[in-house]
């Protein structure tokens, strides 16, 4: 329940805070993505709290070589049955997952100063929720290398040197899978 609200809190504050930036840096392709990341995170928690939506999903993931996340889904959703009843928890759930988001990106602030690196606070609330979201893709082990590469990019975007942003992406302590 923790990876799943946890992801749906950070598409969700990725989505936010990317936004304002679409003009200046020309992500919309990378903003279509998250929106595709934060709607099938939702679409998830949602079919996880109605059952009846299961086999849907099942299919769909069937579809597209997903198919063997099938049981799984099953599984967590007996697991997690206990808090369809409990709508207070869920909700507390969520604003703990985003402010463990925004401490990420505290995380990386303080890295950062401790480097010397004085960019500005607003940039690493663009930038953070979608290194996180990067690093979730299964496209690594652990992913390691892509956080740095794509930090090292994003950061340069706004004058940080790939020395500086490749240091501050592997100094950071916190967990690149939440």
């Amino acid at each position: 329940m923790d990876r799943l609200i946890g992801t749906m809190a950070l598409a969700g504050l990725a989505l936010l805070t990317t936004l304002p930036a679409l003009d200046r840096f020309h992500l919309a392709i990378v903003y279509l993505a998250l929106v595709g990341f934060f709607l099938a995170s939702v679409l998830l928690l949602w079919a996880v709290f109605h059952p009846a939506l299961l086999p849907a999903l099942e299919r769909v993931l069937g579809a597209i070589g997903l198919g063997g996340l099938s049981p799984r889904l099953d599984d967590l959703a007996l697991r997690i049955r206990a808090y369809r009843d409990a709508r207070g928890l869920l909700v507390r759930m969520v604003l703990l997952a985003a402010l463990t988001q925004l401490s990420r990106i505290g995380v990386h602030v303080l890295v950062a100063r401790a480097l010397g690196i004085t960019v500005g606070v607003q940039y690493f609330l663009l930038f953070v929720p979608l290194l996180a979201v990067i690093v979730s893709l299964p496209i690594s082990f652990n992913g390691l290398g892509v956080r740095e590469g794509a930090g090292v990019v994003l950061f340069g975007l706004v004058g940080v040197g790939r020395a500086s942003a490749f240091s501050m992406q592997f100094s950071r302590i916190s967990s690149p899978s939440r």
